[in-house]
């Protein structure tokens, strides 16, 4: 059997309900981010998409590469959880909180948790990726 990238290994050994979810998300962000490049980053698959650095934005310091937007997508026990990293626009998920706890999930920092009790709310994510492109620069 041919070894697989740990994404494709990961994918394939995650619950069918998480998968489902997974494939509506990556065509979200396909239709969204055209040019958004698959990755496996801490442990999670997902995306990132580069966006363009101005001089204003000055020195931008952590462990998330600031050239990049990374959404990544996690298998828990309870659920699912969409990591959004937005250096450009850390507020983007707070000021969605609204429309988001009325889709079901739960808002923290950075993250959107999902129970598997019922389908994942693609709309209220398509709301806050058009929000990303948007004041990103993407």
């Amino acid at each position: 059997m041919a070894r697989r990238d740990p994404r494709a290994r990961y994918l394939a050994s995650a619950p069918p309900a998480f998968q489902e979810s997974f494939g509506q998300i990556a065509a979200l962000v396909h239709q969204t981010f055209p040019s958004a490049e698959e990755v496996f980053a801490y442990r999670m698959p997902g995306w990132k998409m580069r966006r363009r650095l101005r001089k204003e934005d000055g020195l931008l310091v952590g462990t998330i590469d600031p050239r990049y937007v990374w959404l990544l997508v996690a298998a828990r026990s309870r659920g699912l959880t969409v990591h959004l990293w937005n250096p450009a626009d850390p507020g983007c998920l707070q000021r969605n909180v609204p429309i988001l706890k009325e889709a079901g999930l739960t808002v923290l920092r950075g993250c959107l948790q999902h129970t598997r009790k019922q389908p994942f709310p693609i709309a209220p994510l398509r709301t806050v990726l058009r929000e990303v492109r948007r004041t990103s620069r993407l």
